[in-house]
């Protein structure tokens, strides 16, 4: 008797003998095979490997801009100017990334949770003793932000390297890893948007009030997430991007970090300067989409 009140009994007629079992065995081999075949494990490391570097550049760079402060903290609240000089094009990208992956038709299986968080310690760990570091006001070279960096980004970049052997083994059914299509509308007008926000953004960075320029981006990002499902969404955007759109996304990604570095920890951080960062950053996103868009 269950709790519902009704009787269940288990079928106790099912016999199965060794052909059966083995034809059984046999046709989840097929599947399995199958289900490989269709995995595009080429693209799969591309978007891991592209989420490695990203993860260097961002945690190298917030690392650039606290290490080491002055006695008084003036070089920490400078820095905290331009935490949304990076944590913007970061946080952008996990839903652009989300966008490519959702393309896929069949995901690779990352790492449990144990084993996940096994691989993520050790970076972990560098990482907060080099904030502890930076905070206690200890010394250290500067290219130890770096190690740091690598520390927190290898893991990924193991995953990206064992994704791409798996790939060189497959000799079927590949698919390009990114579309040929041309982007539509929706998204060619969103990618122009974003780069020359990031450019506007680039270009104020000299000035007094910039840490409220930062706000409003941020702001953005939340809504944007909202619409995560609409065409106009990042994930959207993201699934219609080709070579071209993530080249340059990339280009534009790691100009923003440098920028940011440059106007925490140099006096190079002037109105010219700016003006041709916020140029060189706009760019790269305008002009590849502009030259795929008038292909269609």
């Amino acid at each position: 008797m269950t709790d519902s009140g009704f009787e269940y009994e288990a079928p106790t007629d099912v016999n199965l003998d060794a052909s059966a079992a083995a034809r059984l065995l046999a046709d989840a081999e097929r599947v399995g095979a199958r289900t490989l075949a269709h995995t595009d494990f080429r693209a799969h490391a591309v978007i891991q490997g592209w989420v490695a570097a990203a993860l260097f550049v961002y945690v190298g760079t917030y690392l650039l801009l606290f290490f080491n402060p002055g006695p008084e903290g003036s070089a920490v609240f400078h820095a905290y100017n331009y935490v949304g000089l990076v944590m913007v094009p970061f946080l952008l990208l996990t839903q652009l990334v989300q966008g490519a992956r959702n393309r896929l038709l069949i995901s690779v299986a990352m790492p449990r949770g144990g084993l996940r968080l096994l691989l993520m310690l050790p970076g972990l760990i560098v990482f907060l003793a080099a904030m502890v570091a930076s905070v206690a006001d200890v010394g250290y070279p500067w290219w130890a932000n770096l190690v740091a960096a690598a520390f927190v980004a290898v893991p990924m970049g193991v995953l990206a390297f064992g994704t791409a052997r798996k790939a060189g083994g497959m000799s079927s059914h590949r698919r390009p890893a990114t579309p040929s299509a041309p982007l539509g509308r929706a998204a060619a007008t969103a990618t122009v948007t974003l780069g020359i926000s990031f450019g506007v953004i680039a270009a104020l960075t000299p000035y007094s009030w910039y840490f409220w320029v930062t706000v409003l981006p941020l702001l953005a990002v939340i809504v944007l997430s909202f619409g995560s499902g609409s065409r106009w969404g990042l994930p959207s955007i993201g699934s219609e991007w080709g070579q071209s759109q993530w080249f340059a996304f990339g280009i534009t990604f790691t100009l923003l970090f440098a920028l940011a570095v440059v106007a925490a920890r140099t006096s190079w951080d002037t109105p010219l300067v700016a003006t041709l960062s916020g140029v060189a950053v706009a760019v790269p996103l305008v002009c590849t989409t502009l030259r795929t868009y008038r292909r269609t």
